[in-house]
Parts: C-alpha cells; structure tokens; sequence
C-alpha cells in the first residue's frame, strides 16, 4: 500500500531507492485481515517478496526473536519471515563483553552459514570485524 506508493513516487522523482529497511517486522500489517497474526504476518512477509521483485531492490527486515523450548532462536510469531528470507542473521551480545556481539547467519540462501564476531569500535563509530 503506502510503501509501494512511496516507492514509486521515488522512481517517478528520478530517485529510486537502492534498498528498504523496515525495522520491527512483525508490527507490519497488510491491508486485509486476518484471523491470526501468525497468517497475518505469512501474508506481510510475502507482499515484501512482491515488493522487492517487483522494484528490483533488497530489502531487509529487523525482527524480535525468542527462544523456543529447547534454546533455540525463533522469529516471534511467524516462522514466514524466516522461510522467505534470503538470509537470517542473528545479533547476539558477547557475554563477556557489552561492546561486542556476533553475527550468526543461520540461513544463506547465497552461500555457508557462518559466524562473524564484530565489536562496535567508539573511536571511528563503526561496526568492526573481529580479527583472529
């Protein structure tokens, strides 16, 4: 709805965006209703893949994540976001040290699963990586 109206008044003004950044995903709601937020959330999840086709862009999704019963890390209330993603990144804090997290991509679409450790550097206010 509003963001593909946005998006194509960016074209038509000769600035087409080069990617979309939608924080909190699971508050996205299509325009019809659903029973649950589960099927909610399958069909906000599809209508992005429809988006980022359509106007040929990558577009990424931050979303809150719990733990399942046996520990481990589920996107809160749709696994959809995930089964439709390119890629899933986890950002867990180092236990060790607060400045410090790591990337772990559960799910590459384009390549291995992997690690990286990264720290959050104060001087140049930059996401670092980890050197071993």
């Amino acid at each position: 709805g509003d963001l593909r109206a946005f998006l194509r008044q960016l074209e038509r003004d000769d600035w087409p965006a080069q990617v979309v950044v939608c924080d909190y995903a699971q508050r996205m709601r299509p325009n019809e209703k659903y029973r649950d937020r589960v099927e909610s959330a399958e069909a906000a999840s599809e209508a992005i893949n429809e988006l980022a086709e359509d106007f040929e862009i990558p577009v990424l999704l931050g979303s809150q994540v719990s733990l399942d019963h046996i520990g481990g890390i589920v996107t809160k209330n749709a696994k959809a976001w995930e089964e439709d993603a390119g890629f899933v990144v986890h950002v867990t804090p180092d236990k060790d040290q607060a400045t410090n997290k790591n990337f772990n991509v559960d799910l590459n679409r384009f390549g291995p699963a992997r690690t990286h450790s990264i720290f959050w550097d104060t001087k140049t206010l930059r996401l670092v990586e980890e050197s071993n």
